[in-house]
C-alpha cells in the first residue's frame, strides 16, 4: 500500500494505491489516538483520494478497514523517524517559553526525529540544546513532516485537556506527548560583577493579571531593610506606573543601573533570594536556581514550578480559580476575578496574606 502521511496543519492521509490493480474499493479509515483509543476522525476513502482532520493530535493510529476487517495500522509516531518537525510555541511569555522547552528534548529523544523549535527567546536556549536547531518565528521551513504547537488554544482540536487543570509545565508534555516531570530549563546566562555590594533580595512587582497582584510590598520592603538587606526591584521600568502601582512609591529602593534581561539576569544570580508574582521573572529566577518566593494564592500550588519555592498561600479565602475548570480565563480583562468582581471580596486571594505572613515564612524556610 502506497501512501502519503503528515501533520503540517492538522492530521493528513493520502491514499495513493492500495496494491490492486484497478481498484474501486473504499476504505473505512479512522484516526484513533494511542493510549487513550479516543477516535478522533472516521471517513472513507479510496485510490487517489486524502483525508484530513483539523484536530492537532498527532499521537495516533491510522487504521484502514475493508468490509468490516483491518487492512492497515500505520503508527504515525513510527512514521516520524527521521523526519522534519517544528515544534512552535504559540505564546510569547517569557515563563511560558521557559517553562515549555525542556519537553522539546524529550520529543526529539522518544521519536527520534530532525526536531526544529521557534521559541519566542530563542537567545535563552541556542548551545545548551545540541540535539534541537533553533529558528526564528514566521521563518519559512521546507520539507515539514508535522507540526507540533503548543499553548492554551480552549480548543477541543488542538488539545485533549483543558489547560488550567495541569500544571504549566505539563502542558508542553501534553502537547509533544512525553512523560511529565518537572524539569528545570538549561538557559544561557554570563556572570557579571555584582550589581549591588552589599547583600540584597530581588523582587519583582509586576503582574499581567489583576488576580496576580499583591499590595503590601513597602511593608515587606522595610523589613527586608530593616534586617539588613538591601532591595532591588527588577521588572521593567520603562513606565513609572503598571496598572495604578506606581514603583516610585516603593520607598527604599536600590535601583539598577539597567533593566534588560541580561542586566535582570545578573541582578538574580548575585541575589540572596527573589521575591515575585506567577510570573516570567519568577520562571526565570527558578531556571537560574535561585530559591524563589511566590506570592500566588489565586493558582493551585502544583501549576508552577515546586522544587526551590516558597509557596506563599492563605486557604482561608476565596483561591485558585485559576485552575477552576469552571472558569475561562480571560486574559484581556484586567479585573477578570470570576467569583468575587465587583464586590468587597474581588481579588481577597492575595488581600487576605500579609507582609508580616510572608516575612515569617521566609525566616522559617530560608534564614
Amino acid at each position: 500500500m502506497e501512501y502519503n502521511i503528515n501533520f503540517v496543519d492538522g492530521l493528513r492521509f493520502e491514499l495513493i494505491n492500495d496494491g490492486f490493480p484497478d481498484s474501486d474499493r473504499k476504505y473505512d479509515i479512522s484516526f484513533v489516538e494511542i493510549g487513550t483509543n479516543r477516535v478522533i476522525y472516521k471517513d472513507q476513502i479510496g485510490n487517489n483520494m486524502w483525508c484530513a482532520t483539523k484536530s492537532r493530535i498527532f499521537h495516533c493510529y491510522i487504521i484502514l478497514q475493508y468490509r468490516g476487517r483491518t487492512v492497515k495500522q500505520i503508527s504515525v509516531p513510527k512514521e516520524m523517524k527521521g523526519k522534519r518537525i517544528l515544534i512552535n510555541f504559540d505564546s510569547t511569555s517569557l515563563g511560558d517559553n521557559l517553562a515549555w522547552m525542556p519537553y522539546c528534548e524529550l520529543f526529539q529523544k522518544q521519536f527520534d526525529c530532525e526536531t526544529l523549535v521557534c521559541t519566542h527567546r530563542n537567545e535563552f536556549f541556542e548551545g545548551n540544546y545540541p540535539t534541537l536547531t533553533f529558528v526564528p518565528p514566521k521563518m519559512t521551513i521546507p520539507d515539514l513532516f508535522g507540526i507540533v504547537s503548543i499553548g492554551w488554544y480552549w480548543d477541543y482540536y488542538k488539545e485533549s485537556t483543558n489547560p488550567v487543570t495541569i500544571p504549566l509545565q505539563e502542558t508542553a508534555a501534553r502537547a509533544l506527548c512525553v512523560p511529565f516531570e518537572e524539569l528545570v530549563p538549561r538557559i544561557n546566562f554570563t556572570a557579571k560583577p555584582r550589581p549591588i555590594e552589599q547583600k540584597y533580595v530581588c523582587i519583582s512587582v509586576k503582574s499581567t493579571s489583576g488576580c496576580k497582584e499583591w499590595d503590601y510590598w513597602q511593608e515587606l520592603v522595610d523589613m527586608l531593610i530593616a534586617d539588613g538587606y538591601a532591595v532591588t526591584e527588577i521588572s521593567k521600568q520603562e513606565d513609572d506606573s503598571y496598572k495604578g502601582f506606581k514603583q516610585s512609591s516603593l520607598k527604599g529602593i536600590t535601583k539598577l543601573d539597567a533593566y534588560d534581561l541580561a542586566s535582570v539576569q545578573n541582578a538574580i544570580h548575585h541575589s540572596e533570594f527573589m521575591i515575585g508574582l506567577s510570573s516570567g521573572l519568577s520562571w526565570l529566577a527558578w531556571a537560574m536556581k535561585k530559591n524563589v518566593v511566590m506570592i500566588a494564592n489565586f493558582s493551585e500550588e502544583w501549576h508552577e514550578f515546586k522544587t526551590n519555592c516558597i509557596r506563599i498561600t492563605n486557604k482561608n479565602v476565596c483561591h485558585g480559580c485559576w485552575n477552576d475548570p469552571r472558569f475561562k480565563i480571560n486574559s484581556s480583562d484586567w479585573s477578570w476575578c470570576p467569583i468575587n468582581e465587583h464586590t468587597s471580596k474581588a481579588f481577597e486571594c492575595h488581600k487576605a496574606i500579609s507582609a508580616k505572613d510572608v516575612y515569617e515564612q521566609i525566616k522559617r524556610e530560608l534564614f
